[in-house]
């Protein structure tokens, strides 16, 4: 946690590092299909990962295209 805020890092389906590679946001507990708005491009969380116990938890992120949904649910 950094001054109230949490660390994540993002990673796509395919399992590669997401753009952006990191999120640092007030909301502790993201979880499948929530939405994160970064201007322009939106991710939806398809899963949470931990990876290890001293690395920030990993969110597995897809692109919601412009006007569309996700797959996820």
């Amino acid at each position: 946690m950094l001054d109230g805020w949490f660390l994540f890092r993002l990673d796509t389906t395919e399992g590669v590092p997401a753009e952006p590679t990191r999120l640092e946001s007030a909301v502790p507990n993201w979880a499948p299909g929530h939405m994160i708005h970064l201007g322009r491009r939106t991710l939806c969380v398809i899963g949470v990962r931990e990876d290890a116990a001293d690395a920030p938890p990993v969110l597995v992120v897809e692109v919601v295209p412009k006007g569309g949904t996700s797959n996820a649910a």
